[in-house]
C-alpha cells in the first residue's frame, strides 16, 4: 500500500545511506492515496542530510528539538497549511527545473529572477520541540512567553520558512482570532509521539559514537587509507600512461629517412642510410624510461589490506581467499568469523524495524479510523477496532501493545544451506517415516518431510 515501492524500498534506501553516511532515517506519518478517503500509516525514507538535531545534545534522547528540512512547490505548501493563495508569493528560494525551462525562451528571465518571480519552490523546516515554542530563549520577555507556556506547554510543533514572518502552521489571520484550545491544536505535534518519549523519526545507526548525537559511519575508519589509495592509484595510472610513450633518438643527418619510414606504418619498412653511417645503433635508438619503483606496489597492497580490516570488506565477503583452505574446520572458522559483522548489522536492522513498527502502531491509533479497516476486517472487525484501538487509552497503546521483529527473520533464506540440510535429513528420516507409514498407514509425517524437501529445492510437489 505504501507509495514509493512500499516499506521494503524505503528501508533499503535508509540502509544504504546508513552504510555510507552512518545513519539512515524513516519518518513515520499517516498518508492518503490519491482519490481515496482511506487513511493509512507508513514509514518514509528521507535523506539524513535533511535531519537537524539540537547541537547541545549528546544523544538523540537528550535533544530538546529536532528539525526536518523540506522543499516543495509554493502552491503545495499554501494548500497543505491552509494559507491564502499568494500568501507565500516571492518567498521561494529555489527555481524548479520546470521554471528554468519556461524561462529559457523568455528575454525577461533575468529580470524576473531578480524580482523573485521564477523561484517557485520554497524550503521550510518542521520543528518538533520538547522545550516549548521558543519563547524561553534568552532575552525573550514578551507577555506571549507565559501564555505559550500555559497553553502550549513543553511539546510544541512549529513550521517556519526563510523570509516568512510567521509560522506556517499559525498564520496571523487564524492565530489572532484563535482561542486557547485552537492555539494549542495549531502548535501540537501531528502525532503525539512525545507521550512515549519518542521522535517522529527512527534512526538506523550501526556504530553509535559516545557522547555524540551523530554515529560513526562504517567507512569512516578507512577514509585515510581510501584517500591515500585514490591519490596513489591516480599517480600510478598517470605514470604508466606517460612512460608508455616511445621516444626515438635519430641523428640529424638521418632524420628524414627514419621519420618517413616510421610514419608510413608499413610492417616491413626499409630505411636506406648513407654509407657514412656505419653503426645503426648510433643512428637510431629507442629511449627507455625508468621503471616504476616496485616498493610503491608493496605499500599500496599493505594500505589496501589495512582498509579491508578497518571496514570489514575483506576478500572472504566476496567469496574469495588468497590461500586455499585445507580442512573443514578452517572453512568453518572463516565462515564464523566472517559473519560477526553482518550478524551485528542484521540485529541492528531488526531492532530498527521493530522501533518503526512501534511508532507506526502509535500513529495508527490516532489516524486510522474503523472505516479505513472495514474492507480488511469486515463490520465485526471494524467495530472491534473502534472499541480496542481507536478509543483505547494512550497508556494501553504505549505500554501494553508491542511490535517486534523475530530475530533472523529479516534475512533471506540461504537456499544452498537449506538444500544441503534437507538432503541429509531425507537420507536419515525418509526410510524411518516410510516404514512408519507402511505399519500405521499414517502418511502425514512422510508427506510433511517431502513438502519440506520440495520447498527447499523449489519443486512443485
Amino acid at each position: 500500500e505504501q507509495p514509493g515501492g512500499g516499506l521494503a524500498q524505503h528501508a533499503e534506501l535508509a540502509i544504504t545511506e546508513a552504510l555510507v553516511k552512518g545513519r539512515g532515517t524513516l519518518w513515520v506519518e499517516p498518508y492518503t492515496q490519491p482519490g481515496s478517503k482511506m487513511t493509512l500509516t507508513g514509514c518514509f525514507w528521507d535523506s539524513v542530510d535533511n535531519l537537524l538535531i539540537d547541537p547541545d545534545a549528546e544523544s538523540l534522547d537528550d535533544a530538546k528539538y529536532i528539525i526536518k528540512r523540506e522543499a516543495k512547490p509554493v502552491w503545495q505548501v499554501e494548500r497543505d497549511f491552509g494559507l491564502k493563495e499568494g500568501a507565500l508569493s516571492k518567498k521561494g528560494q529555489i527555481e524548479s527545473s520546470e521554471s528554468q525551462g519556461e524561462k529559457m525562451g523568455d528575454d525577461m528571465s533575468d529580470f524576473h529572477r531578480k524580482q523573485g518571480k521564477s523561484f517557485d519552490t520554497i524550503v521550510f523546516y518542521r520543528i518538533w520541540s520538547k522545550g516549548g515554542v521558543g519563547a524561553r530563549l534568552t532575552g525573550v520577555t514578551t507577555p506571549l512567553k507565559d501564555r505559550f507556556d500555559e497553553v502550549v506547554g513543553d511539546f510544541a510543533y512549529i513550521v517556519v520558512a526563510a523570509d516568512v514572518p510567521f509560522p506556517l502552521n499559525a498564520p496571523p489571520d487564524r492565530f489572532l482570532k484563535a482561542k486557547d484550545e485552537e492555539v494549542q491544536k495549531m502548535f501540537s505535534w501531528p502525532v503525539p509521539y512525545w507521550k512515549d518519549d519518542r521522535w517522529p523519526v527512527v534512526t538506523l545507526d550501526f556504530y553509535p559514537k559516545p557522547r555524540s548525537v551523530w554515529p560513526i559511519a562504517p567507512l569512516a575508519p578507512g577514509l585515510g587509507e581510501l584517500a591515500f589509495m585514490n591519490v596513489i592509484i591516480s599517480h600510478l595510472a598517470n605514470r604508466i600512461w606517460s612512460s608508455s610513450r616511445d621516444f626515438i633518438a635519430v641523428l640529424k643527418s638521418a632524420e628524414e629517412e627514419v621519420t618517413k619510414a616510421i610514419k608510413s606504418g608499413d610492417d616491413l619498412a626499409i630505411i636506406p642510410l648513407n654509407e657514412v653511417h656505419q653503426d645503426i645503433k648510433r643512428v637510431v635508438t629507442f629511449l627507455q624510461q625508468p621503471q616504476t619503483n616496485f616498493d610503491i606496489w608493496k605499500i599500496l597492497d599493505e594500505v589496501m589490506r589495512l582498509f579491508e580490516r578497518r571496514t570489514g570488506l575483506t576478500e572472504l565477503m566476496s567469496g574469495m581467499t588468497a590461500t586455499q583452505s585445507r580442512s573443514a574446520e578452517d572453512v568453518a572458522t572463516k565462515r564464523e568469523q566472517m559473519s560477526i559483522r553482518p550478524d551485528h548489522m542484521s540485529g541492528k536492522v531488526e531492532k530498527w524495524m521493530s522501533e518503526a513498527a512501534k511508532l507506526e502502531k502509535f500513529c495508527a491509533r490516532w489516524f486510522v479510523a474503523p472505516s479505513d479497516v472495514q474492507h480488511l476486517f469486515g463490520k465485526a472487525g471494524s467495530h472491534l477496532w473502534e472499541k480496542l484501538v481507536s478509543t483505547a487509552s494512550v497508556e494501553s497503546v504505549v505500554r501494553e501493545l508491542y511490535c517486534t521483529v523475530e530475530a533472523g527473520s529479516a534475512r533471506k533464506p540461504n537456499k544452498v544451506r537449506e538444500t544441503h540440510n534437507i538432503q541429509q535429513a531425507m537420507q536419515t528420516l525418509f526410510p524411518v517415516l516410510d516404514k512408519h507409514a507402511d505399519v500405521t498407514t499414517d502418511t502425514a509425517p512422510l508427506n510433511k518431510l517431502i513438502s519440506l524437501w520440495a520447498d527447499a529445492v523449489d519443486f512443485d510437489i
